[in-house]
């Protein structure tokens, strides 16, 4: 189970990877039967830019422990609340 330490958010001041991709990838013919417009829009926007989250954006930075291991987890804010929602952080 993941045991969240800290969550900052802060505005990109360079590209970075969205960590919540994977999870996004493996689920995106799902997600798109989902038919929410505001979600599919943001899933879509993300997919399109790489999978990055872009300089200026806002995003989340979490630091999180995991069987010992601490490490750090980056995603936008409307795609954690997506993968939230939909229980795609499975495992954790």
């Amino acid at each position: 189970m993941v045991q969240n330490i800290t969550t900052t958010v802060t505005k990109a001041r360079k590209d970075h990877h969205d960590d919540s991709a994977e999870f996004i990838i493996e689920s995106w013919d799902w997600l798109m039967d989902k038919e929410q417009p505001n979600e599919i829009k943001a899933l879509t926007h993300l997919r399109n830019n790489g999978w990055k989250i872009k300089k200026g954006q806002i995003y989340e930075n979490q630091t999180n422990k995991q069987e010992g291991r601490i490490y750090t987890f980056k995603t936008l804010p409307i795609i954690h609340k997506i993968c939230a929602k939909y229980n795609l952080y499975y495992g954790c």
